[in-house]
């Protein structure tokens, strides 16, 4: 079936509706390439020189080798605009500042422009206010504990929150953009430029970076932010042609327990926990969420990094931690109360479903990552850069033939 619908595809016209994005990018971007040799490239790719037919996962890579990145940037230009929008902060801008810029445009990470360098010094997203938070109120914690009570809960039975409070504020109002950028030491600043592919993006993506910069080559000016949503939503659109990966078993992909699902390695807290609990869970484990399971075990809930957005007050750019120390489900639902983005239910799928049915849960629900549970049980998850990678990653089949065939034909040094 995907060889046909690839031969047909060939003697079909191009889509019409094609043009409207090579114009919205020709009249973003001045220079702009059409890359028409690009299509050239990839049947010469695929066909090669007509001895043997090329695997579905080979055309996938020359497919995505020769496909612009500025097509990809294209989808994300919004409507009645001519451009990418990139919120920025400068680097003496405080952590108040940074918190407020995303919540007020919905976004989960701003670049950092330093003046005096005269260039962009990093990011700061969610996950480092999140460290951050974490780490300055753990340094004001009691050092001691007992046998049966967390240093946070000792503060509390003692009425000593108020002062905890006090004295992390005070240490967190300090902070600047600059020291806040990369806290969370999991995302370094990469950037790729006009000329870069979408293979390119994907490598990046698809290993320790959630997000790159497109920058310009003469002014270094940042184009864009290529995150992982981005390039997921990207692919997914272009399944027609990705289809042979969209139809993969999720359990290939993610490491699934066999039968007890203590054996998993999903990162999960129960919901009798309090806030801080589950948030300094995320900061040890280095996740950007964590599942909330009840009694029985059972997946709940989710409370992620972006339930950071909890701690300013509304309309202000004041720090309010007090959310913190009270049980993690009275956080979560007002964070839902707050947050129109933020779905009530908890995006899931079984084992038995595929790659595909992943990245349609990710693309519709707007989220960056699915649970794979089995009777409401989470086995595992399946992430964004679990779904990058898995576009890198070639038929084992074809691998081996291909090291089976080299070694066939080149000749030992004794011969």
């Amino acid at each position: 079936v995907y060889m046909s619908q690839q031969r047909k595809a060939q003697h079909e016209e191009p889509a019409q509706e094609e043009e409207p994005v090579h114009k919205k990018l020709k009249d973003s971007f001045p220079g702009y390439p059409m890359h028409k040799h690009q299509t050239k490239s990839i049947e010469q790719h695929v066909t090669g020189s007509g001895e043997d037919p090329i695997s579905p996962e080979r055309y996938i890579e020359a497919y995505l080798k020769n496909l612009p990145i500025m097509q990809c940037v294209a989808s994300e230009i919004p409507e009645r605009a001519t451009h990418p929008v990139v919120y920025r902060l400068n680097s003496n801008q405080t952590l108040q500042q940074a918190l407020h810029l995303m919540t007020k445009h919905n976004v989960l990470s701003c670049p950092v422009w330093d003046k005096d360098l005269g260039s962009y010094v990093g990011f700061v997203d969610l996950l480092d206010i999140l460290s951050l938070v974490v780490t300055t109120i753990t340094a004001h914690l009691p050092k001691g504990r007992d046998d049966t009570r967390s240093p946070l809960q000792q503060v509390i039975d003692n009425d000593g929150v108020s002062e905890v409070e006090r004295s992390s504020l005070a240490d967190l109002h300090k902070t600047q953009a600059f020291d806040l950028s990369n806290s969370s030491h999991r995302d370094k600043f990469q950037c790729l430029y006009r000329s870069s592919t979408v293979y390119d993006a994907i490598k990046l993506l698809g290993s320790d970076h959630h997000r790159i910069a497109l920058l310009h080559e003469d002014t270094q000016e940042m184009e864009a932010i290529i995150a992982q949503s981005t390039m997921v939503k990207f692919l997914y659109s272009n399944l027609d042609k990705l289809g042979v990966k969209a139809r993969k078993p999720i359990s290939s992909i993610v490491k699934l327990p066999l039968d007890d699902v203590r054996e998993s390695d999903v990162v999960c807290i129960p919901e009798t926990s309090l806030a801080f609990d589950a948030f300094r869970l995320m900061h040890e484990r280095q996740v950007s969420a964590a599942g909330i399971t009840n009694q029985a075990g059972k997946l709940v809930g989710v409370v992620s990094a972006s339930d950071m957005k909890m701690l300013l007050q509304e309309n202000t750019e004041r720090l309010d931690i007090k959310g913190l120390f009270k049980p993690l489900e009275d956080f979560v639902n007002k964070a839902h109360e707050k947050n129109e983005y933020l779905l009530q239910d908890v995006v899931h799928m079984a084992p038995s479903d595929t790659l595909g049915i992943a990245m349609e849960q990710m693309v519709d629900n707007n989220v960056h990552r699915v649970f794979i549970c089995a009777d409401g049980q989470p086995r595992g998850v399946c992430s964004m850069q679990e779904v990058l990678q898995e576009f890198l990653r070639l038929d084992e089949r074809t691998e081996t033939s291909t090291e089976t065939s080299t070694s066939e034909t080149t000749p030992s040094p004794a011969q």
